[in-house]
């Protein structure tokens, strides 16, 4: 989805940056870097989804859990998480920008009828990415700054603790 975002936006640079006021040429130029870095985290995302799962096959074929082997599941899990939390947070933060360019086809597709097509095309990507309103925004950041920092919640230690307990092998 982002690579097809990304190619759009580059064709769209091109037809308009005769026309476009520079605000909306910067406007532009974020909502590409979010397109850009959106790509980016999506292969961290699914580098390391794809390791946990061969990981999590090597334990099951081992037939022994041990505390090692949780811990590395953890770490891999939560660099996973940051990275789709980074991906949506960027994706909250070029929200205004995104608007503009938006706004600015809107208001040309009168005077330019092509632009029509790239506007309903940018709608389309526009109602997948994460807004900056909302309790959704509101979660997402509150779990930023829980990742960044390391801490879980105490439910979460609690619960970790309790499913340890009930798998590790008991010789270890």
């Amino acid at each position: 989805m982002y690579k097809n975002l990304l190619n759009a936006l580059e064709q769209l640079q091109e037809k308009i940056k005769t026309m476009a006021p520079s605000d909306v040429l910067h406007s532009l130029h974020s909502f590409k870097e979010m397109a850009g870095y959106s790509i980016e985290q999506q292969e961290i995302i699914e580098k390391t989804v794809k390791e946990g799962l061969n990981y999590a096959k090597f334990v099951n074929n081992q037939g022994v859990l041990v505390e090692e082997n949780v811990t590395y599941l953890h770490q891999n899990k939560d660099e996973t998480m940051r990275a789709l939390n980074q991906k949506q947070l960027n994706q909250m933060e070029t929200d205004n920008h995104r608007k503009k360019v938006l706004f600015f086809l809107f208001k040309k597709m009168w005077i330019k009828p092509a632009l029509f097509f790239d506007l309903l095309s940018l709608i389309r990507y526009q109602l997948n990415l994460r807004s900056n309103k909302g309790s959704e925004a509101d979660k997402q950041r509150k779990l930023k700054k829980r990742l960044d920092t390391g801490a879980l919640s105490h439910e979460q230690v609690e619960a970790d603790k309790d499913l340890l307990k009930s798998i590790l092998n008991p010789k270890n």
